[in-house]
């Protein structure tokens, strides 16, 4: 295939999805069949097709706005050090959030120092990130499994994963994404002696002796489709997910080493990584934390479809192709 057809190939496919969802942005929705309503849903970054309702009602998943914490010593009474936790550390003050415990608010809202900060996690993609910003909720929508969010100021829709506004007012909108560290409650206490942890005293009724959604880890079985999938690895194998100014960059669990070091897209990139706690640290070359995502594979791809892997070579392409163009 010469080069001058490869190109109107790839303008009359830009075309077909252009036309596609400018009609998407008319298509008439239900919103008890979206499980909420005024949502936003103009503007479409996304397929209106590929939003499906995850639970009955946006209130369906209780969320915090005003989380309890307890000291080190108090936690020591039910937290074991083995426990995975999402830690931030952020103007100067340390927070960590015990998986079981997170995975059934999936957003607390808090501050550090004088900044709001909303802790996310999307069990469903086993991603955990950090914005800056408050007054979102939960939607009880879902795209590409992952939780959608909705600011209460627009009602536009933003993805958990990344952070992006796909729908309403504020669509193609990013967050501030915060450093957000993945790794068990012995590593993070041993880093931060003065830390607060998220307090197994947060819910009336919820038994936080296991996480939600605790045996959907186990399963190969995926609960609503994803808009594209690549099987070079386990769907449900984790990695770490980076983004360097708009590139992409996936670093399996399974590739890495105790200490990994990778230079990508003009930064030289730091994993501190422990096999048997499955405990990560990314940082840049300075030893600053950077922000990264721990997620499923399949979810990574999702989202990121033209996602660089760590530890596969590139794809080859052909000595004729090159002369050629």
């Amino acid at each position: 295939m010469n080069t001058n057809l490869k190109k109107l190939i790839w303008s009359l496919l830009a075309l077909f999805l252009s036309i596609n969802f400018s009609q998407a942005q008319f298509v008439d929705y239900d919103p008890a069949y979206y499980a909420a309503n005024d949502f936003e849903l103009t503007n479409l970054e996304i397929p209106v097709s590929e939003i499906y309702p995850g639970g009955d009602n946006r209130l369906g998943i209780p969320m915090l706005n005003q989380p309890v914490y307890e000291t080190i010593s108090s936690a020591q009474k039910w937290l074991s050090d083995d426990e995975m936790v999402l830690g931030v550390w952020y103007k100067g003050e340390a927070k960590a959030f015990p998986i079981r415990i997170i995975s059934w608010h999936e957003v607390v809202e808090t501050q550090f120092g004088r900044e709001k900060v909303m802790v996310t996690y999307a069990p469903l993609t086993a991603s955990g990130q950090a914005y800056a910003g408050a007054d979102f909720g939960i939607s009880a929508l879902v795209y590409n499994n992952n939780t959608l969010l909705y600011d209460k100021e627009t009602r536009s829709l933003w993805t958990q994963l990344d952070g992006h506004a796909v729908t309403g007012e504020k669509a193609a909108k990013k967050l501030k994404q915060i450093p957000v560290v993945y790794t068990n409650w012995g590593n993070w206490k041993a880093k931060f002696a003065d830390t607060k942890v998220l307090s197994i005293n947060n819910g009336q009724g919820i038994d936080y002796s296991k996480a939600a959604y605790a045996k959907y880890e186990e399963t190969v079985e995926l609960p609503y489709p994803v808009s594209i999938t690549k099987n070079k690895l386990p769907f449900k194998s984790k990695v770490i997910g980076i983004e360097v100014d708009g590139k992409f960059k996936a670093y399996p669990f399974s590739r890495l080493t105790a200490s990994t070091e990778d230079f990508f897209n003009g930064m030289k990139i730091r994993i501190q990584y422990n096999h048997e706690t499955n405990a990560t640290w990314v940082t840049d070359e300075e030893g600053t934390l950077i922000p990264s995502v721990v997620c499923y594979w399949y979810a990574w791809y999702a989202f990121h479809y033209d996602t660089k892997i760590y530890g596969f070579l590139p794809k080859v392409v052909p000595l004729a192709v090159v002369n050629e163009e």
